[in-house]
């Protein structure tokens, strides 16, 4: 509630009360549901329109709660599906270390410059590990509830597309590098569709939903910064694997 005495306020408030009209008044009040009253209709109603504004949101308040009330308490929380796919980003961690450390191990077996080896070994370093450090954040923001669990697993996931996306058209264009790994281009079809079917999950989910309201939801710099760190490594990654299997194929 304020006067409009202070001329200099920041806010300005109608010069007309909502009850009687006037605009002859010396002060106004403004109310909280956008009404204006004269100084008359503000002794005479004030504490009246105030008590009705203080009804309404109470009224607000314990329709929200009973709103609450209603969710099924089985819908909220990190269970059913949500907990399953938590699950495979544990998974997830022993997979990308082990493809991480079996990359690692078949670059420093190739007859390549020194310089150029330390190079795809420090591009592989970063690669797997900030991955692997992004399921290991996903898993926790989703399991702590908080407000960025969700915009943290889609990204996690996007990347897990393009990611795949990159191994399919590696894997199409120099297929013969492939033969004796084919096995590698099963999973990367697999880690496509794995992707597409949790992106429409968390988009259409009741407990996702639920457990991370989409009024409180919201994305961080730190995860946005990671995010498309992973991205750009994993361009530079594929535009080396078109590279180096045009040079395996010209010689």
């Amino acid at each position: 509630m304020k006067s409009n005495s202070d001329k200099e306020s920041k806010k300005k408030l109608i010069d007309k009360c909502s009850n009687c009209g006037s605009t002859k008044s010396d002060s106004y009040w403004d109310y909280e549901d956008n009404t204006v009253l004269c100084e008359k209709c503000h002794s005479e109603l004030g504490k009246e329109w105030q008590t009705k504004l203080d009804e309404k949101k109470a009224k607000k308040k314990e329709s929200k709660e009973q709103d609450d009330e209603k969710i099924d308490p089985k819908l909220k929380g990190v269970d059913g599906w949500l907990g399953f796919f938590i699950f495979g980003l544990c998974v997830s961690i022993l997979i990308n270390l082990f493809f991480g450390i079996k990359d690692i191990a078949d670059i420093t077996a190739l007859q390549i410059p020194s310089g150029y080896m330390a190079f795809l070994v420090l591009i592989d370093i970063l690669l797997y590990g900030g991955l692997i450090g992004f399921i290991i954040y996903t898993i926790y923001s989703l399991t702590k509830i908080k407000n960025n669990a969700v915009s943290v697993a889609r990204k996690y996931l996007i990347f897990m597309i393009v990611a795949s996306i990159c191994s399919l058209i590696l894997e199409a264009s120099y297929p013969s590098l492939y033969t004796q790994e084919s096995s590698l281009a099963g999973g990367s079809a697999r880690g496509l569709i794995f992707g597409l079917i949790w992106l429409g999950y968390f988009g259409s989910s009741k407990r996702v939903k639920i457990t991370y309201p989409e009024s409180k939801r919201k994305s961080t710099l730190l995860e946005n910064i990671w995010f498309y760190s992973l991205l750009l490594i994993q361009i530079i990654v594929f535009i080396l694997g078109l590279m180096g299997g045009a040079a395996s194929v010209i010689q």
